[in-house]
């Protein structure tokens, strides 16, 4: 089990953004070792940039944040 995350998503302390089905449980070593979270807001806004969080096990790309300009 692990605690319910109103994204779906958990964050590492070492920038790995991982969902449910990637995300390790809180009875694995490695949730509090590397001090995984539920992530509560999926999306937001810095300067001109907007970002959302992603899977990045998931993503084609890999990569755990989508940029795209802002509207």
């Amino acid at each position: 089990m692990r605690p319910e995350s109103p994204t779906g998503l958990y964050w590492s302390m070492l920038g790995e953004v991982a969902c449910a089905a990637h995300a390790p449980t809180s009875d694995d070593p490695r949730w509090d070792k590397e001090g995984w979270a539920p992530i509560a807001v999926k999306d937001g806004q810095i300067k001109e940039m907007r970002y959302e969080y992603q899977c990045q096990h998931c993503a084609p790309d890999g990569r755990p944040i989508r940029r795209f300009p802002a509207e």
